[in-house]
């Protein structure tokens, strides 16, 4: 996981304090927004960086979703991270050429 500079000032992670704070489907969403954000603006702000982070943010989605029982992440919400996942890889693929 990225962990710039900025984030070492607390004892625990934000992502983690948030799924204290608001439980892991809604740090799940977060993180699949923010992925989205990133893969949007892609072209026009961050390229290769921008796709990477949104990776970072899907793979924390992946491992948070992973904390709750499978049955309670509905089919929709893994077939939304697969989708995201399939975007990021055709995007990272056209950039790197």
């Amino acid at each position: 996981m990225i962990r710039p500079k900025h984030y070492e000032s607390c004892s625990i992670e934000c992502i983690d304090a948030m799924e204290i704070t608001f439980g892991y489907k809604e740090t799940v969403m977060f993180c699949e927004m923010n992925a989205y954000k990133y893969l949007w603006r892609h072209k026009q702000k961050g390229g290769l960086e921008d796709l990477e982070k949104a990776k970072t943010y899907l793979d924390m989605a992946n491992e948070i979703a992973g904390k709750t029982s499978p049955s309670d992440v509905p089919d929709s919400e893994v077939k939304r991270m697969i989708r995201m996942n399939s975007m990021i890889r055709k995007y990272k693929e056209k950039i790197e050429k």
